[in-house]
């Protein structure tokens, strides 16, 4: 069933909610049915802050036995991959707002359309919110316009130059609202003119009638709220990456047959890659086509943005080593791999100085890198390069 964020909305709930909205027929266009009328709720910079928090969620809440989740749209790893982890703890989906114990919400679920250069853009009807700097309305009524008795009779006149069907839009015509797109596909009328230029703000605030469902329903039924990064973060198959027996194994199915490899993909994608920068990084400098398909993959973009595998593909060894220990992630194991890399290296480039056979050179750790090393006599972690070596 697709989703449907123009949901209807009972009267009596949202009433309840204690904070001002206004409420807007709303045109949008789109390219499969035309023109659509629909309703959409506008709110004030303060509260859209308040209601975006809210969504944000709390990283204490927990999934639990018999919970019945509900996913906001956009989430980041498929369905069937929360499905599957919500069986381990003994929960389930739902559709039904209503039944919901546990909402899930996503990055995804909010949008910026930015109308900036006279662009002009809408919200996709696949979110919960959104912010708009383009909507176009209908100019307000002026009193000291002689043309018009009544502001009705004003509203209902541009109406019909705008070529709109009267009896599809409901109440509060002089809040009707237009999406940017939809302007380019109705009749132009000198009533129609950009909210924001009426409003002096850049920004206005927008939710979908779902939206406004799921407020009420977090704040009546004082149902948890959790952020899909804390669900996608424990949501993997158990296997964990940095696991050398696991690793080593998916290291040989990679150099196997196509169905090995394609297997020892999915194994990636789905594991726990918590603490494995080590094994990420070596993937993505020896495998980097694991980054890329011509297939939209959910389960393979959610491993890549998360566990940073391309940002990895552009590192070499010393960054790599600098992103670990500016994350607090660098420990002697992984310092002691690339000790021998980094000291030749240094050694020969000074062993290539003109007055080489005059000196001894000598290298040593500095004091901030030195407690990565399991020597801890400085003296031992001193690396000579003779001359004689390089003659």
């Amino acid at each position: 069933m697709a989703f449907n964020p123009f949901i209807e909305l009972d009267e009596n709930e949202i009433s309840k909610l204690a904070f001002e909205y206004t409420t807007h027929p709303y045109i949008y266009y789109s390219d499969e049915y035309g023109k659509q009328y629909k309703t959409i709720y506008s709110v004030k910079s303060d509260v859209y802050k308040k209601i975006t928090a809210l969504f944000n969620g709390d990283n204490t809440n927990t999934i639990g036995k018999k919970d019945k989740v509900f996913i906001c749209p956009g989430c980041k790893l498929p369905q069937f991959r929360i499905k599957e982890y919500l069986k381990t703890v003994k929960a389930t989906l739902t559709r039904d707002i209503d039944k919901a114990t546990i909402i899930i919400s996503t990055d995804d679920m909010c949008e910026d359309v930015n109308n900036s250069y006279r662009e002009n853009k809408q919200a996709k009807i696949s979110k919960i919110h959104f912010q708009d700097s383009g909507m176009f309305c209908i100019n307000p009524y002026d009193d000291e316009n002689d043309d018009f008795e009544t502001s009705d009779e004003y509203y209902k006149k541009s109406i019909e130059e705008i070529g709109l069907l009267e009896h599809k839009i409901n109440d509060n015509i002089e809040d009707i609202l237009f999406s940017s797109k939809t302007i380019d596909q109705i009749s132009w009328t000198s009533a129609l003119k950009r909210r924001n230029e009426i409003l002096d703000e850049d920004y206005e605030y927008f939710l979908y009638p779902i939206g406004l469902k799921l407020i009420y329903e977090i704040l009546s039924k004082k149902i948890p709220v959790i952020h899909e990064n804390d669900v996608c973060a424990v949501a993997n198959s158990g296997l964990k990456l940095n696991d050398t027996e696991v690793f080593e194994s998916i290291k040989m199915m990679l150099d196997g047959s196509s169905e090995d490899r394609n297997l020892a993909k999915q194994m990636i994608y789905n594991s726990d890659f918590k603490n494995a920068e080590s094994q990420v990084y070596w993937l993505a400098n020896n495998y980097s086509n694991l980054g890329y398909s011509s297939n939209r993959d959910k389960n393979r973009d959610y491993f890549c943005t998360e566990s940073n595998f391309h940002v990895f593909t552009h590192m070499d060894d010393y960054e790599f080593i600098q992103y670990l220990n500016e994350n607090n992630k660098l420990n002697s194991t992984i310092f002691e791999k690339y000790i021998t890399l980094f000291v030749n290296e240094c050694l020969e480039e000074l062993g290539r100085n003109k007055y080489n056979k005059l000196f001894n050179f000598k290298v040593s750790w500095k004091d901030e890198w030195l407690k990565y090393s399991k020597d801890e006599n400085e003296k031992e972690n001193e690396y000579i390069l003779k001359t004689e070596e390089n003659e």
